[in-house]
């Protein structure tokens, strides 16, 4: 299962720029107690482009 998270209100969707306002930062911190992990943190990510 996977899921995009973003603040009421936010216009700019899918950016990685929520990871460093106040609702990201909170989301980082706390998902795991309702059962949500970050399964590629940013410096772990998949590079799929090479498999192009």
């Amino acid at each position: 299962m996977t899921m995009d998270i973003a603040a009421a209100g936010d216009t700019d969707l899918l950016e990685e720029s929520f990871a460093d306002e106040p609702a990201g930062i909170w989301v980082a911190a706390n998902s795991h107690r309702f059962g949500f992990i970050l399964r590629y943190p940013r410096d772990k990510e998949l590079n799929y482009w090479l498999c192009l």
